[in-house]
């Protein structure tokens, strides 16, 4: 969930296999601070960042992230304002 204080939006992630979730929160927090300095409009940065955490716990190797994956999965993150 992220909110500017005006809105807020919720964030659901696709369903994928969990192979490690070590170094996701990170991955997501640095997705939504990229997102935020290119001036993305929240609600799609955070979709970029569920969509880069969703893809990091795919994977073994903590903190690893398939941006091609990220990038599949970006459609499938559910966004709610709420």
């Amino acid at each position: 969930m992220a909110s500017d204080g005006c809105t807020a939006w919720l964030a659901k992630p696709p369903a994928v296999e969990v192979r490690s979730a070590v170094g996701a929160g990170d991955v997501m927090l640095a997705g939504m601070a990229v997102s935020v300095l290119d001036q993305a409009p929240l609600g799609e940065a955070l979709r970029w960042a569920t969509a880069l955490a969703t893809a990091s716990v795919t994977d073994y190797e903590p903190g690893t992230v398939d941006v091609k994956l990220a990038e599949q999965l970006l459609p499938e993150v559910e966004l709610t304002e709420v």
